[in-house]
């Protein structure tokens, strides 16, 4: 496999944000809506897991199966699981209190399964390799919020 270094270590980045999610966890949901925090907490989970299943699922693919179709194979699990993810986390509820705030993101993320979608057919290394740097802002996005979330309560 081209590039197996890669996929293990973005396999193990995600499986670190994830495990940064328990220490914000630990510190306790940010500012006074308890609810944001959670959220936070359970997307900074299910995206960094995300992003540790692609990676090392495209090594373990790769093992039993040519390199085009396993990035094919890992292109569309991550398309069908970003879509599903998105879906969950912009559901409207307590955690979401601008319903404007949350359509927008809802649309903006809705837009990144288009955006994986063609390398089903092109079978990109390269392209994969692009699609889980992006896959991996998303849980770093969420806990640098967190992070700063706590920040301003303790700060105040």
């Amino acid at each position: 496999m081209p590039g197996e270094f890669y996929f293990m270590s973005m396999g193990g980045l995600g499986l670190s944000l994830a495990g940064f999610a328990g220490l914000i966890a630990a510190l306790g949901p940010s500012g006074e809506h308890p609810e944001i925090g959670a959220w936070r907490i359970v997307n900074i989970v299910k995206s960094g897991l995300l992003v540790t299943f692609l990676g090392f699922g495209t090594v373990a693919v790769t093992a039993v199966t040519d390199v085009p179709l396993s990035v094919r194979i890992i292109s569309g699990i991550a398309a069908i699981a970003v879509f599903r993810l998105t879906e969950m986390a912009t559901r409207a509820g307590p955690a979401w209190p601008d319903d404007q705030e949350r359509v927008g993101s809802r649309r903006l993320l809705l837009a990144t399964p288009l955006l994986i979608i063609p390398n089903v057919i092109l079978g990109s290394v390269g392209y994969l390799h692009v699609i889980l740097i992006g896959l991996l802002a998303l849980p770093a996005g969420t806990l640098v919020t967190a992070v700063g979330g706590l920040t301003e309560r303790h700060t105040t």
